[in-house]
């Protein structure tokens, strides 16, 4: 966050689209997460074998695709953006922590 404050005391908003992408976790054609900064905590439930917190809550993964494919939307419309910050997520659609865990093979 300190440097998205950064970039926007430099830039004029005018000028500027910050994007802020949900937990990003491999991509649709594939299963395996490429990055483990992001996965670290589903595999520490997976050793762990417990998870302490509301498994109904949303757990709003998504792929890199999916979100290089919304901030390309987003920068190639024709329509005027509203906003100067938006938030790449996938929204209602989000999974359940439930859900996710549910697919964990202990």
């Amino acid at each position: 966050m300190c440097a998205e404050i950064a970039v926007r005391a430099a830039i004029p908003p005018e000028k500027l689209v910050v994007f802020r992408p949900s937990i990003l976790v491999g991509d649709s054609r594939c299963l395996i997460p490429r990055s483990f900064d992001s996965a670290w905590i589903i595999v520490a439930v997976r050793h762990l074998r417990m998870f302490f917190g509301n498994p109904d809550a949303a757990c709003d993964i998504i792929s890199v695709d999916y979100a290089a494919k919304a901030i390309v939307s987003l920068l190639m419309s024709r329509e005027r953006r509203r906003h100067t910050t938006y938030h790449v997520s996938a929204g209602p659609a989000a999974t359940t922590c439930r859900e996710v865990l549910g697919n964990i093979d202990y």
